[in-house]
């Protein structure tokens, strides 16, 4: 079944079905075709035999067994035209069900292992690996070049960052953005898109930007974009971050690709989440310390004496 509800074409099942359609299609101009020729044949045979002065019964039976014959011969061709050129397009149909399917399947293993390396990231196991890292080299630059292989156009990954004001987004992580564009990004939230998410916590996609009276092009972009995809990060129930996905064509993308762009959401989120988590838990830590009487064994007086 297709996402839509209509059943997906089935080869076996079409050559199950060949002796029904046969019987519907076929038949039925066999038995057209048959009729017309009957008669064409009948009045021309019948014309011709009659005038070289043949019986009327012989030039009858001729005349006959000529149409039936001119009208089983083509209703068959016609029939059996229509079967080849249906079962080319399932043919067809098949092809590109079959490439889908391997596309699912290259999309899920991509992900699982991102969401497995991403728990030793946050458990410790590798080594010099931080979470702010792996977002970017870990997941997004590995998903970009997945996106790439799947169209032939420029697509750019980003995680948008809120400032404290709630006012303006930044550019936390990116993969296919040059680094001065993303050290300059510094945009108000209210003239982006990425607002929408950020505000209802809903993902949105758009085959084309420009189409939306709500886009508004970032005067210093370094080239246009039609195509986007824009997923809520949150960390309990607040959107903490928005992940996007842009496209320099119109059309990028389809069910496949928004359906691996949503899981990445997820895993991102995954990741955001922790990074937060660990933020927050080091501030906690910090002002606890703080709070400590001097001379404490882990004043911060103490640990800056012990550091020199």
């Amino acid at each position: 079944m297709t996402e839509s509800g209509e059943e997906q074409p089935n080869k076996a099942r079409f050559w199950e079905n060949l002796p029904a359609e046969v019987m519907k299609s076929g038949l039925v101009n066999l038995i057209s075709k048959g009729i017309f020729w009957l008669i064409v044949g009948i009045l021309f045979l019948l014309f011709a035999l009659i005038s070289d002065g043949a019986d009327m019964p012989v030039a009858a039976t001729v005349a006959i067994v000529f149409a039936v014959s001119i009208g089983l011969f083509l209703g068959f061709r016609r029939s059996t035209t229509r079967l080849r050129a249906r079962n080319k397009r399932l043919t067809e149909e098949n092809k590109r069900l079959s490439a889908r399917v391997d596309r699912y399947g290259a999309h899920s293993a991509h992900v699982g292992m991102m969401l497995d390396h991403l728990h030793q990231v946050i458990g410790g196991k590798l080594k010099d690996v931080t979470i702010p890292d792996f977002l970017e080299q870990g997941i997004l630059a590995p998903a970009r070049d997945m996106l790439l292989g799947d169209c032939d156009c420029d697509v750019r990954l980003s995680i948008l960052l809120p400032d404290k004001a709630h006012e303006r987004f930044t550019m936390g992580w990116a993969a296919g953005h040059s680094f001065e564009s993303k050290q300059k990004y510094n945009v108000p939230i209210a003239d982006t898109l990425a607002r929408l998410p950020y505000a209802d916590g809903f993902p949105y996609d758009w085959a084309d930007v420009t189409a939306d009276n709500r886009f508004k092009p970032n005067p210093r972009a370094t080239r246009p974009f039609h195509s986007m995809v824009s997923i809520p990060i949150k960390h309990g129930d607040e959107v903490q971050a928005v992940f996007n996905v842009i496209w320099a064509d119109r059309n990028a993308y389809d069910d496949t690709a928004l359906n691996y762009i949503t899981s990445l959401g997820a895993v991102i989120q995954v990741a955001v989440s922790a990074f937060l988590k660990d933020a927050q838990q080091a501030q906690r830590s910090k002002k606890a310390r703080r709070a400590l009487p001097v001379g404490s064994p882990v004043s911060p007086a103490r640990e800056e004496d012990a550091n020199g």
